[in-house]
């Protein structure tokens, strides 16, 4: 599973989550299934058709809108994360610097 995270840029603990059914397959995911082994969405989300595509689908403006509207979306995501990851470390700082003035 380490290494089909790695290739899917995904996080071992999402790929497991997902696998296992606890969580349902993000966006993100899908595109890169689609964009890198031309596996059809479809199957993943509803179980219909086949599970690889024989002829990738040709894009259309839409298509792109949409990847580059999902890629902000996870980019979004990351800054959320990063930024509370941040703020959580300066209060650990405070926290520790108040400790040392005592």
């Amino acid at each position: 599973m380490r290494k089909a995270a790695g290739l899917l840029d995904e996080h071992q603990s999402s790929m497991h989550l997902t696998e296992t059914g606890k969580r349902r397959i993000s966006l993100k995911l899908l595109v890169t299934l689609y964009e890198k082994y031309n596996m059809n969405p479809e199957w993943f989300l509803h179980g219909t058709g086949p599970e690889i595509l024989k002829e990738a689908k040709p894009k259309n403006t839409m298509d792109v809108i949409n990847e580059l509207r999902a890629e902000v979306a996870v980019h979004d995501k990351k800054i959320q994360i990063l930024e509370a990851n941040l703020n959580q470390a300066f209060r650990m700082i405070e926290v520790l610097q108040k400790q040392l003035d005592k």
